[in-house]
Order: C-alpha cells, then structure tokens, then sequence
C-alpha cells in the first residue's frame, strides 16, 4: 500500500500475526522517511501559477521541456528524417484542411508513406502535430543562441536575435499560423511541454537584453515584459503577410522590424550587414 494509506481491513488484520503487523509497520515508516526526496524531485511539475524568481527560470528550462513519441524503429536517423518528412506533410495538409478535418492518410499521400508506416514513427495523428509545433519552437530557440554567440558586444546581440527570430518567423510562415490556429488543439501535457519551451526562447531574449541594458547603463522594470514583445513583433511576419506582402523584400522587412525594436529599446542605430 501507498504510504499514508489507510491499513487493511480488521478482517484481515485478524489473521496477521502481530511480528507480521510490526514488520508491515516498519516498511510503512521506511516508505514515509523516503517519500521527502522524491517530493523534492517533483515539485517543478506542482507549479501551476506563473513561476517566480529561481523557480521560473526552472520552469522556463527548455532542456527540461520534454515529451516521448513512440516508435517501433531502433535507428534514430531513420526515426528523425522520417518524422521531418512526415511534418513537412502535416503543415501541409493541416493548414489546407485544418487539424480535424485533416487524417492520418491525407498525410500519408503526401509524405508518400502509408498508415502502417507512419505508426512505426508516431502513435497518432496528435503526435504529428506536437512534433510540428515544436520544430519551430526549437528552431527560433537555436537560432537566438546562435545569436548570442555570434558577437562579444551585447548590443549587436540584440540586434542579431531580432534579425535571427524573424527571418525564422518569415521562413516558416505556416508553422507561425499553425501555432496560434491549432495547438490549443494539444493535450494537456504537449501543450504545457510546448509553453514551457516557449518561455525557455523568452527567457534567451531576456538575458540578452539584460546584458545591453547593463551594457549601456539603461534599466528597465520589467524586462520580461519587454522579452515578450520583442519576440511576438516578428510573429506579424506571418500572421499578417497578406498585409505586408508588397511593403518591400522580405529582407527589408525584417530590417524594418529590427531598426523598429533598436529604436524602440534606445539604443545606437542598427549596423547595416
């Protein structure tokens, strides 16, 4: 029994010995005694209100941000490229058809594999969608640490991190619409997994920001606030390309958007590249 239970019923206790009874006690007191450190090991999964001081930066962790996919193939490479081509299809026939209408064999079609294939990658076509989602989320999470190495001065940090989030923010305009049409389409738990992973991203531009700001002797309140603006400004490359698609290249749109943030932030004007 869990530790803290209720004991058997007196039936039974009728028939156990009492050297029985003390040795079920002594168990019951060795699970309590060890039931702290696993309480301590869970405690990041209890926090469902917006975490604060060192326990938001755990929360925000985005190597501890994690969800298992099946798959009855032992070959990871093969595991990976096959699962690519199968989100590749996915946002294809998702965005086309949207996620209900769209099925396992729409997907199919267009990977080129059949049903019984892609159950050898993924459980379900919500596996399919999750793995969508989170490309994206780790591909603008990579490409801001990109950035963050990318040069010793903290100011052209920034500049580089805006630059960096929306050329990915253009490049992959229908995974952007796919964020915000379908993942409250997600599980519980993906959905948590993927916002958790989204506040680790936040979290990098944060940092960054922080930096500069110490950098060139400016301080703000509340530089988190400000992270979630600069890395939902570049989201209009997707979400409102019907509206800015003759406004220029793509290029200098995304130009238009860092001058805009650099200005915006205060700082010295951007360095043409």
């Amino acid at each position: 029994h869990r530790p803290g239970s209720a004991l058997p019923g007196k039936g039974l206790q009728g028939q156990i010995s009492s050297s029985s009874k003390d040795i079920k006690k002594k168990k019951v007191m060795k699970k309590e005694a060890s039931a702290p450190a696993s309480g301590v090991q869970r405690a990041p999964k209890t926090t469902g209100a917006a975490p604060t001081g060192a326990m938001r930066h755990v929360a925000r962790s985005p190597s501890t941000a994690h969800r298992t996919i099946k798959t009855a193939t032992k070959n990871p490479e093969r595991v990976r490229a096959r699962r690519e081509t199968l989100i590749n299809a996915a946002i294809e026939v998702f965005c086309k058809k949207g996620f209900h209408q769209a099925t396992v064999r729409d997907i199919g079609e267009v990977a080129g594999m059949t049903q019984g294939t892609i159950y050898n990658y993924v459980s379900s076509k919500d596996d399919i969608l999750y793995l969508a989602l989170d490309r994206i989320v780790e591909e603008y999470h990579d490409q801001v640490a990109l950035a963050m190495k990318s040069s010793a001065d903290p100011i052209q940090r920034v500049r580089s991190a805006v630059r960096a989030v929306s050329e990915v923010m253009y490049r992959r305009k229908l995974e952007i619409k796919l964020i915000y049409q379908d993942s409250h389409l997600l599980d519980k738990q993906s959905r948590r997994i993927l916002l958790a992973r989204v506040e680790g991203f936040i979290q990098l531009f944060e940092k960054i920001l922080e930096d500069a700001n110490r950098a060139l002797g400016i301080r703000i309140q509340q530089p988190h606030v400000m992270a979630n603006i600069l890395t939902f400004l570049p989201v209009m490359l997707s979400l409102r390309d019907w509206s800015l698609k003759n406004e220029g290249t793509a290029q200098e749109r995304i130009e238009a958007i860092a001058d805009f943030v650099i200005r915006g932030l205060g700082y010295p004007p951007l360095e043409r590249s």
